[in-house]
């Protein structure tokens, strides 16, 4: 698990889906342009429609590598523990949608908020939301058994 990656990765323009889980990439065993593409639609909350937080996204893509099982009644369980992540996410930062989160400092009145300034990025939320939702996907993994590295 790599905050210090994350938040470059974002810095320089990857969404916030894709920081999460290139964080995790290495402990999942996978490379880091795999998560890049794995997590890209999901940034934005899903697609840029500011729907479901794209950092919450990404915890829960690195997450299901971490932590799920293989077989057709997997999902069950793991939506279970997830569905604790989702609800940690949204009593901390009062919302799991993306335009709620936003719109709270008035983000959204931008067109195109994947090309932002320095500031911008700086302004928002995102980070802020990335390094919680790696957080949360970090306990998630230790709580279900999970060593992972540079913790």
């Amino acid at each position: 698990m790599d905050k210090l990656l994350a938040k470059k990765l974002f810095l320089e323009g990857y969404n916030c889906a894709q920081a999460v889980a290139v964080a995790f990439a290495d402990d999942c065993g996978l490379e880091a342009d795999v998560m890049k593409k794995a997590a890209i639609a999901f940034g934005g909350g899903f697609a840029h429609t500011h729907q479901l937080c794209g950092a919450l996204t990404g915890a829960a893509i690195a997450a299901g590598l971490l932590v799920a099982g293989t077989h057709a009644n997997a999902k069950i369980e793991f939506y279970e523990k997830m569905q604790d992540v989702a609800k940690k996410f949204e009593e901390t930062y009062g919302s799991m949608i993306c335009k709620n989160l936003l719109d709270e400092k008035n983000f959204l009145q931008k067109r195109d908020l994947s090309f932002a300034t320095q500031e911008e990025y700086a302004a928002r939320p995102c980070l802020v939301l990335v390094s919680g939702a790696i957080d949360l996907c970090k306990d998630f993994a230790l709580n279900n058994g999970v060593k992972l590295k540079n913790c």
